[in-house]
C-alpha cells in the first residue's frame, strides 16, 4: 500500500481531478432539487457540467479514458491480451487525438420521476466522492501497461451517490462512468 501513495499524489497532480473540497452549485447546500423548476434544474445541470469540465477536462484525464477503453477492448477481443502493450498504446494515441478538443463526458440533465427530496449538499457530495474514487479508478483499471489488471469495483461509484439515486428516481446529470469495466471479461 505503500508504494501506492506516491503513484496516487502523482496521478492526483497529474489529471486534477478530486479537487471536490470547492462548491458544485452556487446554490444553496440545503436547496431541496425536487422542488427546481425547470430553469433552476437547468441551471443546476449546467453548474455540473462545468464542474465536471473542470475535475475531468484535462489531457492526462482523457489519455487515461483511453487507455482504459483500449485495454478493455483489447482484453474483450484477443485471446493473449497480455502481450499487447503496444497495440495499445498506439490505439489509446490514436483515440486521444479523436477526443482531443471534445468534453470528456456528454452533458446529461434529466429530471426525475416522482417526488425528489434530494439536497444540493447531497448532490455535491456524491459528484466530490466520485472525483476522489478517481484516482483508485485509475490504480486499478486494465490500462496499457497491464491490460489484464481487474479494476476495483469500489472505485467505479461512490457510496453516497446511492442516496442520489435512491431519492430522485431516474435523475440523470453529468457524472464520470466507465461502463465497459463493469462488464470486461476475465483474463484468460
Amino acid at each position: 500500500m505503500r508504494r501506492l501513495a506516491p503513484l496516487a499524489l502523482a496521478l492526483a497532480s497529474c489529471w486534477g481531478g478530486g479537487e471536490g473540497g470547492g462548491r458544485v452549485s452556487a446554490l444553496d447546500g440545503k436547496t431541496v432539487v425536487g422542488g427546481l423548476d425547470d430553469r433552476g434544474l437547468v441551471s443546476l445541470c449546467n453548474e455540473i457540467d462545468l464542474w465536471s469540465q473542470r475535475q475531468y477536462g484535462s489531457a492526462a484525464f482523457k489519455r487515461n479514458q483511453c487507455e482504459i477503453k483500449t485495454a478493455v477492448a483489447l482484453r474483450t477481443l484477443l485471446p493473449a491480451p497480455a502481450g499487447a502493450r503496444d497495440a495499445c498504446r498506439t490505439q489509446a494515441t490514436a483515440c486521444e487525438g479523436a477526443v482531443r478538443g471534445q468534453p470528456s463526458f456528454t452533458p446529461v440533465c434529466q429530471r426525475w420521476t416522482g417526488p425528489c427530496p434530494l439536497t444540493v449538499a447531497e448532490l455535491e457530495q456524491c459528484l466530490t466522492d466520485l472525483a476522489y474514487n478517481m484516482y483508485g479508478l485509475f490504480l486499478t483499471a486494465p490500462m496499457c501497461d497491464d491490460i489484464c489488471r481487474d479494476v476495483n469495483p469500489l472505485t467505479l461509484d461512490a457510496a453516497s451517490c446511492a442516496t442520489v439515486r435512491a431519492s430522485c428516481l431516474g435523475f440523470g446529470f453529468t457524472r464520470p462512468s466507465f461502463p465497459e469495466l463493469e462488464r470486461a471479461p476475465a483474463c484468460p
